[in-house]
């Protein structure tokens, strides 16, 4: 892999991550497209994945402050926001020590990524007309609704089902308002995205992986310094709009790749 290609895919990363239109799928049909598999793809990926992690830690650093404060001082509200975020992160945990050697042997091309995407984008639909008719909207997640995002963050280990956009749509559905659904939904890709970064790496460690700490660095910092600019974004954007757009992408981009591949 080229500086150039960890640059791009670093970006794409950080973009994706936070964007409801899937990294992992992104990823996937951008490294076919300009590494043409390079083999030690999938601990870069995670590499890059990390760096989201800081970039989430980095934009929320204030409220992360305010809850570790909150759960020293025994405050009720730090501890509830706490256990929603264990019980939504216990799905995906199972999910991983399950089935996730067959979910990445199924989804390592990119036909069933983009069909993958395409159901992504109909469940936004559905889930952004359904939430309309929900008018009592939550002021935070009870420990009940946090199971149910959590199950929907382990559907999204799928690489072309976006983790982000997922979570956000679940949470409207459970009855939170777009903003509270948004900070829960970044603030649950901490365990997740740590969790995941820490098998990928004892896994790394005993196949023998040997890594190129340039071209990682490149695509570490292209993926905290675009990941950052992207929660910045999209909090803003989630205030006002819904999630349709990203939904028509997620809907339109494979079948335009379908298309283009039959043609040509």
């Amino acid at each position: 892999m080229s500086f150039l290609d960890a640059l791009i895919l670093g970006i794409v990363q950080g973009i994706t991550e936070f964007f409801p239109i899937s990294s992992s799928g992104h990823l996937v049909i951008f490294e076919n497209i300009l590494t043409n598999g390079y083999e030690d793809f999938f601990y870069f990926s995670v590499f890059v994945h990390l760096a989201t992690f800081f970039a989430v830690l980095l934009y929320f650093r204030n409220t992360v402050k305010d809850l570790i404060l909150g759960l020293v001082g025994k405050d009720k509200h730090s501890w509830i926001l706490f256990g929603a975020l264990c019980i939504a992160t216990l799905p995906a945990i199972v999910v991983a020590l399950t089935i996730s050697d067959f979910i990445d042997d199924t989804f390592s091309s990119t036909t069933p990524v983009m069909i993958a995407m395409m159901f992504t984008g109909t469940f936004f639909l559905v889930s952004e007309f359904l939430a309309k008719k929900i008018t009592t909207k939550k002021a935070a997640p009870t420990l009940w609704t946090a199971l149910i995002i959590g199950c929907v963050q382990a559907i999204a280990i799928i690489p072309g089902v976006s983790r982000s956009g997922s979570t956000l749509s679940a949470g409207l559905l459970t009855g939170l308002s777009r903003e509270k659904s948004a900070e829960f939904s970044f603030l649950m890709a901490l365990p997740a995205i740590f969790g995941a970064a820490v098998f990928a790496s004892l896994d790394g460690l005993e196949s023998g992986v040997t890594i190129d700490w340039g071209v990682y660095g490149i695509g570490f910092v292209a993926s905290l310094i675009s990941g950052y600019f992207a929660i910045s974004l999209l909090m803003q954007l989630y205030k006002k709009y819904s999630l349709n757009i990203f939904a028509i992408y997620l809907i339109g981009m494979p079948l335009v790749v379908f298309g283009y591949s039959t043609l040509f």
